[in-house]
């Protein structure tokens, strides 16, 4: 009998659980912003689950990161300066 692939979806909960140990060494305001900040792992899965990742916690960061990106859009953050600067050179001082 051949082995079943697991899903997207099983990969991501696997490893937003094996990430779980790091919530029991937070205090107790930081542990409810963990639990959301993993959860945004799961968005976007039918998008992440199309691209092939040798590490799927590059995935889940992917997810978080973008989610991040977006809600920085929507509070009117102005990204476009970022484009500009190269990231291996020091922001010179005026």
């Amino acid at each position: 009998m051949g082995r079943t692939v697991p899903t997207s979806n099983q990969v991501v909960s696997s490893t937003l659980h094996e990430l779980s140990v790091i919530k029991d060494y937070l205090n107790t305001a930081d542990k409810a912003l963990w639990d959301e900040f993993m959860m945004l792992g799961h968005l976007n899965e039918r998008a992440i689950a199309n691209a092939v990742f040798t590490d799927q916690l590059q995935a889940v960061m992917l997810a978080q990161l973008f989610k991040m990106f977006k809600v920085g859009k929507k509070l009117g953050e102005d990204f476009s300066e970022w484009q500009q600067e190269p990231l291996d050179e020091p922001k010179e001082s005026a």
